[in-house]
C-alpha cells in the first residue's frame, strides 16, 4: 500500500530526509518514532501529498503521488500534527462538508456520518460547536474525518500529543478497531502505549532510518535512549541581522549583542533560566 524509494527532502542546505526507503502492506500498523527534528512530520507531509520530495518516489495504493496525485489522495486519510478543524461548525456539519469535498453524496454520506458518530461516541457532541470541545474530543472528530471516506491508507501525525492518559487510551482503542484491512502509519512520542497497537516500528534520527523492527524491541535500552532523548545541551543557534542603522548578533544560549550607529556595543548574557543545560538538570 505504501512504497517509498530513495526519498530525500532538503530545505536549503538542511537535509530533513536522506535516502529513505520503506514499504508497508495492508493490515500493517507502523509506529514512526524518533526525537524532535528527526524528520517524522516531513515524511508524513510528503506521503500525504502535502509537501513535494526533493528526489525519490512514493506510491500510495499503487498510485504515484506526483503523476497520479488525485488518485493517491483519494486513498489516504490524513491527520496532521495540528488538528485542522473549523470551530464554528458542529461535528455533523463538518463531516458533511468534508464528505462533499470528497464527492460523497446522498444516503451513502448520511449513513457514513451516522456510523462514525456512533463509533467515535460523538452522539452528545454532534450539534455542539467544535470550538467548545475539549482537545480529546477534537482529536476524535479529526480522526473520524480522516476515516470518513474509508481510505485504505491512514497517516496519523502524533495523534496522541497534548492528550491526557485517559484520552490517549480511548484513541488507541479506536485505532485498534479501525486498523483492520488498512495500512496505518502513525508517529508518536508514546511508544510504550502504542506498542500494543502496532506490528512494526521505524526509528528515524537526523532524517535517516536507524532501525526497523517489531514492537518487542521497544523496551531495549538502546532504543529507549532515542525515544526519551531530551534537549539537555545548548542549542546550536546563531544569527546576524544588519541594516544601515544597527546590527544584531545572537549566539544562543550565551550572548546577545546589539550595535547601533549612535551607541556603543551592548552585550546581554541570557538569564540562567534560559540556558538549556541549567533549565533541565
Amino acid at each position: 500500500m505504501i512504497t517509498v524509494q530513495h526519498l530525500t527532502r532538503t530545505f536549503g542546505e538542511h537535509v530533513a530526509l536522506s535516502d529513505i526507503t520503506l514499504s508497508a502492506e495492508p493490515n500493517e500498523c507502523i509506529m514512526l518514532v524518533g526525537p524532535n527534528g528527526a524528520g517524522k512530520t516531513t515524511l508524513m507531509r510528503i506521503l500525504s501529498c502535502y509537501l513535494p520530495a526533493t528526489s525519490g518516489s512514493v506510491n500510495i495504493a499503487g498510485f504515484d503521488i506526483l503523476r497520479d496525485s488525485l488518485d493517491a489522495r483519494a486513498n489516504i486519510g490524513y491527520l496532521p500534527e495540528s488538528v485542522p478543524l473549523y470551530g464554528d461548525m458542529t461535528p455533523r456539519e463538518y463531516f458533511r462538508f468534508r464528505g462533499l469535498l470528497r464527492r460523497m453524496r446522498g444516503q451513502k454520506l448520511y449513513h457514513r456520518i451516522n456510523a462514525l458518530i456512533d463509533d467515535f461516541e460523538l452522539g452528545n457532541l454532534q450539534h455542539a460547536l467544535i470550538r467548545t470541545l475539549s482537545q480529546g474530543q477534537r482529536v476524535r472528530v479529526a480522526l473520524a474525518d480522516a476515516l470518513l471516506h474509508e481510505p485504505p491508507v491512514v497517516l496519523l501525525d502524533d495523534p496522541l500529543t497534548a492528550l491526557d492518559s485517559e484520552s490517549r487510551k480511548n484513541i488507541i482503542v479506536l485505532l485498534q478497531h479501525f486498523k483492520k484491512d488498512r495500512t496505518l502509519l502513525l508517529s508518536t512520542h508514546y511508544p510504550d502505549e502504542v506498542a500494543t497497537l502496532c506490528t512494526r516500528y521505524i526509528l528515524l534520527q537526523t532524517g535517516k532510518i536507524k532501525d526497523d523492527g517489531t514492537p518487542s524491541k521497544i523496551s531495549s535500552p538502546s532504543l529507549q535512549e532515542h525515544f526519551s532523548k531530551k534537549l539537555t545541551e545548548p542549542l546550536p543557534l546563531s544569527f546576524n541581522v544588519e541594516s544601515s542603522a544597527f546590527s544584531v548578533q545572537c549566539s544562543f544560549p550565551k550572548t546577545f549583542n546589539i550595535q547601533h550607529s549612535t551607541f556603543n556595543i551592548k552585550h546581554f548574557p541570557f538569564p540562567p533560566s534560559l540556558h538549556p543545560q541549567e533549565a533541565h538538570p
